[in-house]
Protein backbone atom coordinates (compact mmCIF):
# COMPACT_ATOMS: atom_id res chain seq x y z
CA UNK A 1 0.00 0.00 0.00
CA UNK A 2 0.77 3.48 -0.10
CA UNK A 3 1.35 4.07 3.81
CA UNK A 4 3.57 1.07 3.15
CA UNK A 5 5.86 2.90 0.86
CA UNK A 6 5.85 5.85 2.60
CA UNK A 7 6.03 5.34 6.43
CA UNK A 8 9.29 3.57 7.18
CA UNK A 9 12.64 5.73 7.25
CA UNK A 10 15.26 4.81 4.32
CA UNK A 11 18.41 6.49 2.81
CA UNK A 12 21.92 6.35 4.16
CA UNK A 13 21.25 8.72 7.06
CA UNK A 14 19.04 6.68 9.04
CA UNK A 15 21.03 3.19 8.33
CA UNK A 16 24.02 5.20 9.83
CA UNK A 17 21.92 6.23 12.84
CA UNK A 18 20.63 2.77 12.88
CA UNK A 19 24.49 1.67 13.48
CA UNK A 20 24.90 3.90 15.61
CA UNK A 21 21.85 2.42 18.10
CA UNK A 22 22.85 -1.16 17.51
CA UNK A 23 26.70 0.24 18.34
CA UNK A 24 25.37 1.79 21.89
CA UNK A 25 23.48 -0.84 22.69
CA UNK A 26 25.46 -3.52 22.62
CA UNK A 27 28.33 -1.49 24.46
CA UNK A 28 25.87 -0.96 27.56
CA UNK A 29 24.55 -4.92 26.96
CA UNK A 30 28.00 -5.64 27.86
CA UNK A 31 28.24 -3.90 30.62
CA UNK A 32 25.06 -4.26 32.03
CA UNK A 33 23.16 -7.84 31.35
CA UNK A 34 21.02 -7.79 34.14
CA UNK A 35 18.42 -5.08 33.42
CA UNK A 36 14.57 -5.67 33.80
CA UNK A 37 12.20 -4.63 31.05
CA UNK A 38 11.73 -1.10 31.67
CA UNK A 39 15.37 -0.64 32.79
CA UNK A 40 16.04 -2.15 28.68
CA UNK A 41 13.21 0.52 27.41
CA UNK A 42 15.18 2.99 29.31
CA UNK A 43 18.40 2.17 27.95
CA UNK A 44 16.68 2.28 24.00
CA UNK A 45 15.61 5.36 24.49
CA UNK A 46 18.68 7.06 25.85
CA UNK A 47 20.78 5.06 22.48
CA UNK A 48 17.88 6.36 19.86
CA UNK A 49 18.47 10.21 21.31
CA UNK A 50 21.94 9.62 21.33
CA UNK A 51 21.95 8.49 17.61
CA UNK A 52 19.61 11.37 16.41
CA UNK A 53 21.57 13.97 18.20
CA UNK A 54 24.42 12.92 16.31
CA UNK A 55 22.98 13.05 13.09
CA UNK A 56 20.75 15.49 13.83
CA UNK A 57 22.23 18.02 10.74
CA UNK A 58 21.32 15.64 8.35
CA UNK A 59 17.61 14.75 9.55
CA UNK A 60 14.92 17.01 8.41
CA UNK A 61 12.77 18.43 10.99
CA UNK A 62 10.02 16.39 10.14
CA UNK A 63 11.34 13.27 9.72
CA UNK A 64 12.50 13.27 13.41
CA UNK A 65 9.51 11.55 15.27
CA UNK A 66 9.54 8.71 12.61
CA UNK A 67 13.35 8.33 13.15
CA UNK A 68 12.73 7.72 16.63
CA UNK A 69 9.84 5.38 16.13
CA UNK A 70 11.24 3.09 14.10
CA UNK A 71 14.68 3.21 15.54
CA UNK A 72 13.11 1.99 18.69
CA UNK A 73 11.22 -0.63 17.34
CA UNK A 74 14.45 -1.87 15.41
CA UNK A 75 16.14 -1.66 18.63
CA UNK A 76 13.80 -3.54 20.33
CA UNK A 77 13.41 -6.55 17.89
CA UNK A 78 17.63 -6.62 17.96
CA UNK A 79 17.69 -6.75 22.18
CA UNK A 80 15.04 -9.20 21.71
CA UNK A 81 17.12 -11.28 19.20
CA UNK A 82 20.14 -10.76 20.83
CA UNK A 83 18.74 -12.05 23.87
CA UNK A 84 16.99 -15.30 22.80
CA UNK A 85 20.33 -16.37 21.01
CA UNK A 86 22.50 -15.69 23.73
CA UNK A 87 25.11 -13.93 21.03
CA UNK A 88 26.58 -11.41 23.58
CA UNK A 89 25.77 -13.68 26.65
CA UNK A 90 28.18 -16.48 25.21
CA UNK A 91 30.43 -14.41 23.34
CA UNK A 92 34.44 -14.49 24.35
CA UNK A 93 35.13 -11.02 22.90
CA UNK A 94 32.94 -8.81 20.82
CA UNK A 95 33.41 -5.84 18.38
CA UNK A 96 31.33 -2.97 17.19
CA UNK A 97 32.66 -1.24 14.07
CA UNK A 98 35.77 -3.04 13.57
CA UNK A 99 37.97 -0.99 11.15
CA UNK A 100 40.25 -3.10 8.74
CA UNK A 101 43.21 -2.33 6.23
CA UNK A 102 44.81 -5.02 3.86
CA UNK A 103 46.56 -5.37 0.42
CA UNK A 104 44.69 -8.36 -1.08
CA UNK A 105 46.73 -9.99 -3.49
CA UNK A 106 44.16 -12.42 -4.63
CA UNK A 107 41.91 -10.39 -6.98
CA UNK A 108 41.69 -11.92 -10.16
CA UNK A 109 42.16 -9.57 -13.04
CA UNK A 110 42.89 -9.70 -16.85
CA UNK A 111 46.60 -10.13 -16.67
CA UNK A 112 46.37 -12.60 -13.24
CA UNK A 113 46.38 -11.79 -9.91
CA UNK A 114 47.07 -8.08 -8.74
CA UNK A 115 47.41 -6.58 -5.21
CA UNK A 116 44.36 -4.53 -4.15
CA UNK A 117 44.21 -2.11 -1.30
CA UNK A 118 40.92 -3.29 0.72
CA UNK A 119 39.09 -1.16 3.78
CA UNK A 120 36.48 -0.96 5.75
CA UNK A 121 34.22 -1.28 8.54
CA UNK A 122 32.86 -4.48 10.39
CA UNK A 123 29.21 -3.52 11.75
CA UNK A 124 29.72 -6.67 14.57
CA UNK A 125 32.06 -9.22 15.15
CA UNK A 126 31.63 -12.09 17.67
CA UNK A 127 34.08 -14.65 18.79
CA UNK A 128 32.73 -17.66 19.81
CA UNK A 129 33.62 -20.23 22.38
CA UNK A 130 35.14 -22.25 19.94
CA UNK A 131 37.10 -19.59 18.74
CA UNK A 132 35.48 -19.23 15.53
CA UNK A 133 33.86 -15.61 14.55
CA UNK A 134 30.60 -14.24 13.52
CA UNK A 135 30.64 -11.06 11.63
CA UNK A 136 27.50 -9.35 11.32
CA UNK A 137 26.59 -7.04 8.97
CA UNK A 138 22.98 -4.60 9.05
CA UNK A 139 21.10 -3.37 7.00
CA UNK A 140 18.60 -1.10 6.74
CA UNK A 141 17.23 -2.25 3.05
CA UNK A 142 13.51 -2.41 2.82
CA UNK A 143 11.02 -3.38 -0.23
CA UNK A 144 7.57 -3.73 0.55
CA UNK A 145 7.09 -5.60 -2.96
CA UNK A 146 9.35 -8.82 -2.12
CA UNK A 147 8.27 -11.44 -0.07
CA UNK A 148 10.19 -12.41 2.76
CA UNK A 149 12.48 -15.27 0.88
CA UNK A 150 12.66 -12.82 -2.47
CA UNK A 151 14.13 -10.13 -0.08
CA UNK A 152 16.72 -12.98 1.17
CA UNK A 153 17.61 -13.22 -1.67
CA UNK A 154 18.13 -9.79 -3.03
CA UNK A 155 20.11 -9.27 0.44
CA UNK A 156 22.48 -11.86 -0.71
CA UNK A 157 23.10 -10.90 -3.87
CA UNK A 158 23.71 -7.48 -3.27
CA UNK A 159 26.01 -8.05 -0.31
CA UNK A 160 27.48 -11.17 -0.52
CA UNK A 161 30.87 -9.41 -1.70
CA UNK A 162 31.14 -6.90 0.76
CA UNK A 163 30.41 -9.86 3.43
CA UNK A 164 33.31 -12.16 1.71
CA UNK A 165 36.03 -9.54 2.13
CA UNK A 166 35.27 -8.75 5.63
CA UNK A 167 35.67 -12.93 5.95
CA UNK A 168 38.97 -11.97 4.38
CA UNK A 169 39.79 -9.06 6.31
CA UNK A 170 38.59 -11.16 9.61
CA UNK A 171 40.89 -14.29 8.42
CA UNK A 172 44.10 -12.07 8.59
CA UNK A 173 43.39 -9.78 11.47
CA UNK A 174 43.06 -13.06 13.92
CA UNK A 175 45.04 -15.34 12.57
CA UNK A 176 42.73 -18.31 11.86
CA UNK A 177 41.32 -20.29 8.52
CA UNK A 178 38.39 -18.32 6.62
CA UNK A 179 36.67 -21.39 7.30
CA UNK A 180 36.33 -19.94 10.96
CA UNK A 181 34.74 -16.97 10.21
CA UNK A 182 30.85 -16.94 9.41
CA UNK A 183 28.85 -14.51 7.96
CA UNK A 184 25.50 -13.00 8.73
CA UNK A 185 23.18 -10.02 7.30
CA UNK A 186 21.02 -8.41 9.99
CA UNK A 187 17.83 -7.08 8.01
CA UNK A 188 14.35 -6.09 9.46
CA UNK A 189 10.93 -6.82 7.41
CA UNK A 190 7.93 -4.76 7.88
CA UNK A 191 6.56 -1.17 8.54
CA UNK A 192 4.23 -1.20 11.09
CA UNK A 193 4.95 -4.24 12.59
CA UNK A 194 8.96 -4.67 12.49
CA UNK A 195 10.60 -8.14 12.53
CA UNK A 196 14.29 -8.86 12.63
CA UNK A 197 15.49 -11.15 9.83
CA UNK A 198 19.30 -12.96 10.42
CA UNK A 199 20.29 -13.84 7.07
CA UNK A 200 23.25 -16.69 6.71
CA UNK A 201 25.85 -16.42 3.70
CA UNK A 202 28.15 -19.64 2.88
Amino acid sequence: SEKQTTRRPKGNIFGTAMHRVFELLIERCRVDSAMDESQKDRMIDICVRQAIKENMADIASQELALYEEYLVKMAQCFIQWANKTGMLKDAGEVYTELPFSFYDDTMEMKNGTEKVWMNGTADLVIQEQNRSYVVYDYKSDRDVYLTEEEFEISLKEKYSGQLYMYRQAVSRLFNIPKENVKLRIVSFMGDEDITLKCTEIP
